[in-house]
């Protein structure tokens, strides 16, 4: 029997070619469309989460009250670190993230000679912190010592070409000399953080005034340059903290801005969708939009299935003989029904693996205009195969629902004689709502 409904399924395909190209296509756009934002959808919910103590990592957040209002900073002043680890080191490993101040550093190796926008000074924790992939180096030492830099591997490429860049110098503004003492993998692109260089906060002074940076900033609790993360232990909780960060500020901070500052934890799942801080160098989005992208991809499937729909039943009598001779013959309406699902389902398939083409043929596209580096393997490929099938599946179903039980219903006599549809007792409302 099954082999019965495939061959004439293939045969009404082959017969009707150009119905079933428009058909198929049709159905194949609308399911890439709907794939690609899925994909979109599932990169910008997997920021950070290459980490991998991700759901015990935090950003601390500064709110600053003056004038009668606040501000929120994902940053905090350079003394905050050393007190929070005086403070809870026993509960939290603290890192921090610093740019130079007001200017983008120029590095040098031999002849070659940039400007460096992504160059952060980092302290040694970084890498207990953060899971970053290393190619050479320790990550236990590789920030250690003074004038020591990590980069990663397109910097690598970038200064030294195809020489290995693991223990040469790279010259900062001209002056110091960096020693490379890690070479790690190009940070994800759904990563919040985005850098090229991690180099050693030790001798920040020297740093300073190099960049024409006041030295006295360094103690400065009001100037608050330095992202500040915390990865708490296993069995501290992140409410434990916050309940104790009151009395941290009144205990550390100075009396003339304590009552303006106050800190709380923001978990590094909220980083990238949920942050409403100021001043942010993170790489953010915004939940709202992925609940916005959600209901259009799911909008753009369901006009593939409507069109898919409406061209089945606009050409339901070219097949009213057909149901009408078979069910003279004996054929009861389940039969009919599971027949053209079948039949559904076989276009379905069919437009799903032209919509894998579509996929891969646009999404470079896709990801300038979105601004991604998105791959179709991002979703895993046993995820990627589940998800094709179950897409396959409910448009399959969801297509052809309408036209097999609009088609099954025809009554035999009415058909064979040549009456229409709506004439068989047929309503055409439904139809005309879905037009």
């Amino acid at each position: 029997m099954l082999t019965n409904y495939l061959k004439i399924a293939f045969r009404n395909l082959w017969k009707h070619r150009i119905y079933s190209l428009i058909n198929i296509s049709g159905l194949a756009i609308g399911i890439a469309c709907c794939f690609l934002i899925l994909l979109f959808i599932q990169h910008e919910l997997s920021y950070d989460r290459y980490n991998k103590n991700f759901d015990r990592m935090y950003r601390l957040i500064e709110t600053f009250k003056f004038g009668g209002g606040e501000e929120k900073y994902p940053s905090a002043s350079f003394p905050v670190a050393t007190a929070l680890n005086e403070e809870f080191g026993d509960d939290i490993i603290v890192t921090r993230f610093y740019e130079v101040f007001k200017q983008t550093p120029y590095l040098s190796y031999g002849e070659k000679r940039f400007y460096e926008s992504r160059f952060f000074f980092v302290d040694s924790t970084v890498f207990d912190v953060f899971t970053f992939e290393f190619i050479q180096g320790n990550p236990a030492e590789a920030l250690n010592e003074p004038y020591s830099v990590v980069i990663t591997e397109d910097i690598e490429r970038k200064y030294f070409e195809n020489e290995s860049g693991f223990g040469k110098m790279i010259r900062f503004e001209g002056t110091l000399d960096y020693r490379v003492t890690g070479i790690i993998k190009n940070v994800p692109d759904n990563s919040h953080i985005a850098f090229d260089f991690l180099a050693s906060m030790m001798d920040m002074e020297t740093v300073f005034r190099l960049t024409g940076t006041p030295v006295g900033w360094l103690q400065s609790w009001y100037w608050n340059p330095c992202h500040t993360y915390l990865l708490l232990k296993a069995g501290v909780s992140g409410e434990f903290i916050n309940g104790r960060l009151p009395d941290f500020v009144t205990k550390y901070f100075p009396e003339r801005i304590r009552d303006k500052v106050a800190f709380h934890l923001e978990p590094l799942a909220d980083t990238h969708l949920y942050s409403d801080t100021d001043e942010d160098f993170a790489n953010k989005g915004d939940i709202i939009y992925i609940y916005i992208f959600g209901v259009i991809a799911a909008f753009i499937l369901l006009i593939a299935c409507i069109n898919f729909m409406n061209l089945s039943t606009a050409r339901s009598m070219m097949r009213g003989k057909e149901v009408g001779m078979r069910k003279v013959l004996g054929a009861v309406r389940g039969q009919l029904i599971r027949q053209f699902l079948g039949e559904a389902l076989l276009i379905s398939v069919l437009a799903t693996i032209l919509s894998v083409g579509l996929i891969e043929l646009f999404l470079p596209q896709f990801n300038a205009i979105a601004s991604k580096n998105i791959a179709i393997t991002d979703a895993g490929s046993a995820a990627l195969l589940l998800s094709l099938i179950a897409v396959a599946f409910l448009v399959g179903i969801v297509a052809g629902s309408y036209p097999a039980f609009f088609l099954s219903a025809f009554k035999p006599i009415s058909v064979l004689k040549g009456r229409s549809a709506s004439a068989s007792g047929r309503s055409p409302l439904l139809r005309r709502g879905l037009v």
